[in-house]
């Protein structure tokens, strides 16, 4: 019988090479500096309400008195079209009217508190009178149009007008003014500004951790292997075949 040749396989590992991530770099694109400068803008509004109360006070004025215009603009062609009677589209323009007013008044009011004057003093101690007027005027000229004027309604509607005529109520109920509302504001500017910057961050962190990826070192021993890196065959010499023995 003859003797089996040896056979010796030698693996080496490769090297290790720096894997390039997939994810382009997050400080190149406009998101990053977007959300970067917001929350930058964030902070300094939050911590300037904190520091300046009559500032966070004219700013929740102003920022209702803009909320409340935008709201009414928004709402003239589709709720005066959608109107099929006279006097309910005349009643609609009415409100809307009533909120371009409130609205205008309240921003120019706004401009008044930081100057400390008589009306801004005014507007600011009552001024949850004015945010309540807003709900409970809405829920008024909706129970007008669909129960004198008859204009078609919907069950959703009806019970969503009893919930602001509700807040309307604890409005005027509470006890509270604009500085109280512009110490919410600070609250949440502060808290979007971090949201805004680990979101940026995190971003950054993903990407800086893809590019820092090693791959892993395998290292197999096998006669079958086909995915060697380096194979190395010895072979017997003539000095080894002229020593082998035969059993016949």
């Amino acid at each position: 019988m003859k003797k089996k040749k040896k056979v010796e396989i030698e693996v080496k590992a490769t090297e290790e090479q720096e894997v390039k991530s997939s994810l382009t770099n997050p400080i190149h694109g406009v998101k990053f500096w977007l959300f970067a400068f917001a929350a930058a803008l964030l902070l300094v509004i939050g911590i300037w309400i904190l520091i300046d109360r009559s500032f966070g006070s004219s700013l929740a004025i102003a920022f209702t008195g803009i909320a409340i215009i935008i709201f009414g603009i928004v709402r003239i062609i589709p709720l005066v079209k959608s109107r099929k009677t006279g006097l309910a589209k005349f009643s609609t323009i009415l409100e809307i009217i009533i909120n371009l007013g409130l609205g205008a008044f309240l921003i120019f009011a706004a401009t008044e508190v930081k100057k400390d004057t008589g009306l801004g003093d005014f507007v600011d101690s009552y001024y949850k009178y004015f945010l309540g007027f807003v709900f409970y005027a809405k829920a008024i000229f909706y129970f007008v149009n669909s129960s004198l004027l008859k204009e078609e309604t919907n069950k959703f509607e009806f019970w969503l007008h009893i919930l602001i005529i509700t807040i309307a109520v604890v409005i005027f109920a509470c006890d509270f003014d604009a500085s109280s509302l512009a110490l919410f504001i600070a609250i949440l500017a502060l808290i979007c500004a971090v949201f805004l910057i680990g979101m940026s961050g995190g971003s950054y962190y993903n990407y800086r951790k893809t590019i820092n990826k090693k791959p892993k070192k395998e290292k197999e021993m096998s006669n079958e292997e086909t995915n060697e890196n380096e194979e190395t065959l010895i072979l017997p010499t003539d000095k080894e075949n002229d020593n082998e023995t035969y059993i016949s």
